[in-house]
């Protein structure tokens, strides 16, 4: 899709190639265009997703500022790696001591993995503002400051937590 490029922050190349032009209105907002991937026998399709997507874990970067940038830029100011987003396909999720590999199993969850709930988050400080971006235009509101200062509360409330996780137990309380 148009804005996940955008998010991205893809170069203007690169969306152009799939996506096209983007006709931008006198009063500066634009649509958001199809955008088509080109499939191994050169079909093109914004529905084309690889196997692989739909049976292993996917990684993608995340970038600030987060989709500030509406149109597409050669380059963009300020352009700043902040870490991944993962997908993890339910379908192939191996139970709690399944061998990788059986029954169509391509991962799972590590022992010590954790969750932390949005009412934690919450309770520490995290700024849940939601700014809108709609329409389109060539700016929309950088959220780099709201997004550093939630990066900060996570970081507080699973220190806490790890901790909290960490602390010995009593015996026989």
């Amino acid at each position: 899709m148009y804005p996940d490029r955008l998010i991205a922050l893809q170069g203007r190349a690169e969306i152009v190639a799939s996506c096209g032009n983007v006709t931008v209105g006198p009063d500066g907002t634009h649509g958001s265009p199809p955008c088509l991937c080109t499939a191994a026998n050169g079909t093109r399709s914004k529905w084309i997703v690889p196997e692989s997507s739909a049976t292993h874990i996917g990684r993608s970067p995340v970038w600030l500022p987060y989709f500030y940038w509406q149109l597409p830029q050669d380059t963009y100011p300020g352009r700043r790696h902040i870490g991944y987003f993962y997908s993890t396909p339910a379908r192939t999720r191996c139970l709690d001591g399944q061998p990788l590999g059986t029954a169509g199993c391509t991962w799972r969850r590590l022992p010590p993995a954790r969750i932390m709930y949005p009412a934690a988050l919450l309770a520490h400080g995290w700024n849940a503002t939601t700014a809108s971006h709609w329409p389109l235009r060539t700016h929309g509101p950088n959220t780099t400051a709201q997004t550093l200062h939630n990066i900060a509360v996570f970081g507080n409330a699973s220190s806490l937590a790890q901790a909290a996780w960490l602390a010995s137990r009593c015996c026989g309380c």
